[in-house]
Protein backbone atom coordinates (compact mmCIF):
# COMPACT_ATOMS: atom_id res chain seq x y z
CA UNK A 1 0.00 0.00 0.00
CA UNK A 2 1.18 3.53 -0.76
CA UNK A 3 -0.13 7.08 -0.66
CA UNK A 4 -0.14 9.23 -3.79
CA UNK A 5 0.56 12.89 -4.44
CA UNK A 6 -2.81 14.50 -5.23
CA UNK A 7 -1.92 17.73 -7.08
CA UNK A 8 0.90 19.70 -8.58
CA UNK A 9 4.05 18.78 -10.45
CA UNK A 10 4.44 15.37 -8.74
CA UNK A 11 0.77 14.39 -9.04
CA UNK A 12 0.23 10.63 -9.02
CA UNK A 13 3.65 9.71 -7.65
CA UNK A 14 3.52 7.02 -4.95
CA UNK A 15 4.65 7.67 -1.38
CA UNK A 16 5.52 4.48 0.52
CA UNK A 17 3.97 3.72 3.90
CA UNK A 18 6.34 4.42 6.80
CA UNK A 19 7.56 1.68 9.14
CA UNK A 20 4.91 0.64 11.66
CA UNK A 21 5.56 1.89 15.18
CA UNK A 22 3.33 0.82 18.04
CA UNK A 23 0.89 3.58 18.97
CA UNK A 24 1.75 5.61 15.87
CA UNK A 25 -0.18 3.91 13.10
CA UNK A 26 -2.71 6.55 11.96
CA UNK A 27 -2.27 8.28 8.62
CA UNK A 28 -3.80 11.35 7.02
CA UNK A 29 -6.65 10.20 4.73
CA UNK A 30 -6.84 11.66 1.20
CA UNK A 31 -9.98 13.69 1.91
CA UNK A 32 -8.31 15.28 4.95
CA UNK A 33 -5.12 16.02 2.99
CA UNK A 34 -7.11 17.74 0.23
CA UNK A 35 -9.17 19.71 2.77
CA UNK A 36 -6.00 20.75 4.62
CA UNK A 37 -4.42 22.17 1.47
CA UNK A 38 -7.66 23.90 0.48
CA UNK A 39 -7.75 25.60 3.87
CA UNK A 40 -4.07 26.57 3.69
CA UNK A 41 -4.22 27.82 0.09
CA UNK A 42 -7.40 29.83 0.82
CA UNK A 43 -5.46 31.58 3.56
CA UNK A 44 -2.03 32.10 1.97
CA UNK A 45 -2.91 32.32 -1.73
CA UNK A 46 0.01 31.54 -4.02
CA UNK A 47 2.29 29.10 -2.16
CA UNK A 48 5.46 30.10 -4.03
CA UNK A 49 8.16 31.15 -1.57
CA UNK A 50 6.12 30.21 1.51
CA UNK A 51 7.96 27.85 3.88
CA UNK A 52 6.15 24.70 4.95
CA UNK A 53 6.90 22.58 8.05
CA UNK A 54 5.47 19.04 8.27
CA UNK A 55 5.87 18.12 11.94
CA UNK A 56 5.84 14.43 12.96
CA UNK A 57 6.12 13.77 9.24
CA UNK A 58 6.02 9.95 9.19
CA UNK A 59 5.86 9.01 5.50
CA UNK A 60 6.43 12.61 4.43
CA UNK A 61 3.20 12.62 2.43
CA UNK A 62 2.20 16.12 3.60
CA UNK A 63 5.68 17.55 2.97
CA UNK A 64 5.80 15.98 -0.51
CA UNK A 65 2.31 17.28 -1.29
CA UNK A 66 3.38 20.77 -0.17
CA UNK A 67 6.46 20.63 -2.41
CA UNK A 68 4.36 19.40 -5.33
CA UNK A 69 1.95 22.33 -4.89
CA UNK A 70 4.76 24.91 -4.89
CA UNK A 71 5.61 25.63 -1.24
CA UNK A 72 9.32 26.26 -0.62
CA UNK A 73 11.37 25.59 1.32
CA UNK A 74 9.69 22.46 2.67
CA UNK A 75 10.81 20.84 5.95
CA UNK A 76 9.91 17.32 7.13
CA UNK A 77 10.45 16.77 10.85
CA UNK A 78 10.41 13.22 12.26
CA UNK A 79 11.86 11.95 15.54
CA UNK A 80 11.37 8.15 15.23
CA UNK A 81 14.64 6.72 13.82
CA UNK A 82 13.01 4.04 11.63
CA UNK A 83 10.55 6.46 10.10
CA UNK A 84 13.17 9.14 9.62
CA UNK A 85 15.46 6.68 7.80
CA UNK A 86 12.62 5.62 5.47
CA UNK A 87 11.60 9.24 4.87
CA UNK A 88 15.16 10.37 4.11
CA UNK A 89 15.69 7.40 1.78
CA UNK A 90 12.53 8.20 -0.20
CA UNK A 91 13.32 11.92 -0.42
CA UNK A 92 16.81 11.14 -1.75
CA UNK A 93 15.58 8.44 -4.13
CA UNK A 94 13.02 10.81 -5.69
CA UNK A 95 15.39 13.80 -5.52
CA UNK A 96 12.79 15.90 -3.68
CA UNK A 97 14.00 19.28 -2.46
CA UNK A 98 12.84 18.68 1.12
CA UNK A 99 14.94 19.44 4.20
CA UNK A 100 14.64 16.48 6.56
CA UNK A 101 15.21 16.96 10.29
CA UNK A 102 15.43 14.12 12.83
CA UNK A 103 14.32 15.98 15.94
CA UNK A 104 11.53 16.64 18.36
CA UNK A 105 9.23 19.20 16.73
CA UNK A 106 9.67 21.56 19.68
CA UNK A 107 13.34 21.96 18.72
CA UNK A 108 12.19 23.51 15.43
CA UNK A 109 10.44 26.51 17.02
CA UNK A 110 13.44 28.85 16.63
CA UNK A 111 13.69 28.10 12.87
CA UNK A 112 9.97 28.59 12.33
CA UNK A 113 9.96 31.84 14.35
CA UNK A 114 12.63 33.23 11.99
CA UNK A 115 10.21 33.00 9.01
CA UNK A 116 7.64 35.67 8.14
CA UNK A 117 4.66 33.53 7.07
CA UNK A 118 5.43 29.86 7.66
CA UNK A 119 2.83 27.14 7.30
CA UNK A 120 3.05 24.52 10.05
CA UNK A 121 1.18 21.21 9.99
CA UNK A 122 1.29 19.19 13.23
CA UNK A 123 0.16 15.57 13.32
CA UNK A 124 1.35 14.18 16.65
CA UNK A 125 0.93 10.43 17.23
CA UNK A 126 -2.59 9.82 18.49
CA UNK A 127 -1.17 7.82 21.40
CA UNK A 128 0.17 11.22 22.63
CA UNK A 129 -3.23 12.91 22.42
CA UNK A 130 -3.84 13.11 26.19
CA UNK A 131 -0.89 15.46 26.85
CA UNK A 132 -1.21 17.25 23.50
CA UNK A 133 -2.61 20.53 24.86
CA UNK A 134 0.48 20.82 27.08
CA UNK A 135 2.86 19.82 24.26
CA UNK A 136 1.29 22.29 21.84
CA UNK A 137 1.15 24.99 24.50
CA UNK A 138 4.90 24.72 25.05
CA UNK A 139 5.53 24.68 21.29
CA UNK A 140 3.40 27.80 20.74
CA UNK A 141 5.09 29.55 23.66
CA UNK A 142 8.48 28.85 22.08
CA UNK A 143 7.24 30.22 18.75
CA UNK A 144 6.16 33.43 20.42
CA UNK A 145 3.17 35.60 19.58
CA UNK A 146 2.04 36.54 16.10
CA UNK A 147 3.35 39.98 15.14
CA UNK A 148 3.39 42.19 12.05
CA UNK A 149 6.59 40.36 11.02
CA UNK A 150 5.57 36.84 12.09
CA UNK A 151 2.24 35.47 10.86
CA UNK A 152 2.30 31.67 10.99
CA UNK A 153 -0.48 29.49 9.63
CA UNK A 154 -0.72 26.50 12.00
CA UNK A 155 -2.96 23.47 11.58
CA UNK A 156 -3.25 20.51 13.96
CA UNK A 157 -4.67 17.11 13.01
CA UNK A 158 -6.09 14.95 15.78
CA UNK A 159 -8.57 12.21 16.65
CA UNK A 160 -10.84 14.62 18.51
CA UNK A 161 -11.54 18.31 18.86
CA UNK A 162 -8.66 20.39 20.15
CA UNK A 163 -9.85 22.18 23.32
CA UNK A 164 -11.11 25.72 23.13
CA UNK A 165 -12.77 26.14 19.78
CA UNK A 166 -14.75 24.75 16.89
CA UNK A 167 -12.95 22.24 14.72
CA UNK A 168 -13.55 20.79 11.27
CA UNK A 169 -14.25 17.06 11.37
CA UNK A 170 -13.75 14.44 8.64
CA UNK A 171 -14.97 11.10 9.95
CA UNK A 172 -12.63 10.32 12.88
CA UNK A 173 -10.13 13.10 12.03
CA UNK A 174 -10.26 16.74 13.16
CA UNK A 175 -8.36 19.69 11.65
CA UNK A 176 -7.88 22.78 13.81
CA UNK A 177 -6.42 26.13 12.79
CA UNK A 178 -4.47 27.56 15.72
CA UNK A 179 -3.89 31.26 16.28
CA UNK A 180 -0.59 31.52 18.19
CA UNK A 181 -1.25 35.10 19.30
CA UNK A 182 -4.29 34.35 21.38
CA UNK A 183 -4.18 30.57 21.60
CA UNK A 184 -7.74 30.52 20.22
CA UNK A 185 -8.43 27.98 17.53
CA UNK A 186 -9.82 29.16 14.21
CA UNK A 187 -11.66 26.76 11.98
CA UNK A 188 -12.46 27.18 8.36
CA UNK A 189 -14.48 24.87 6.17
CA UNK A 190 -13.46 24.24 2.58
CA UNK A 191 -16.41 24.11 0.24
CA UNK A 192 -17.77 20.66 -0.50
CA UNK A 193 -15.57 18.85 1.99
CA UNK A 194 -17.78 18.40 5.04
CA UNK A 195 -18.63 14.97 6.36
Amino acid sequence: MAFRVQKGRFRGRPIPMPPDIRGQSHFTPGIVKEALFQLIENEVGDPEGIPFYDMCSGSGQIAIEALSRGFAPVHAVELAPERFAALLSHVKEENYDIRCHRKDMRRMAHLIAAEATPVVFIDLPYSFWEPIPAILGRFLAELGPETADFRPVIFVQGPEAYPGGQNHTYGGTVLTRIDPLTGIQKTEQPQGKST
